[in-house]
C-alpha cells in the first residue's frame, strides 16, 4: 500500500484530477513531497500536460 504522498504523486502523473482533489483534503499530506527523482506532484502533472491537475494543485495552499 502506498503512503498518501506517493498516491498524490501517482495521481498527478496519471492525470487523475478527482483523486488529486480527494488526496489534497488530507491534513497529513505534504503536497510538496517528491519522488526519488526529486519530482513533486506539480512537476509530474506539468510534465505529462495534465492541466486540470495543475489547476487543482495550484489552488491548494502550500504549494
Amino acid at each position: 500500500m502506498q503512503d498518501i504522498g506517493s498516491e498524490l504523486l501517482s495521481a498527478a502523473r496519471d492525470g487523475k484530477a478527482d483523486a488529486v482533489s480527494d488526496l489534497l483534503t488530507h491534513n497529513e499530506l505534504d503536497v510538496n513531497s517528491a519522488d526519488s527523482f526529486k519530482r513533486t506532484a506539480l512537476i509530474n502533472a506539468a510534465k505529462e500536460g495534465h492541466e486540470e491537475v495543475i489547476k487543482r494543485l495550484l489552488a491548494h495552499d502550500g504549494i
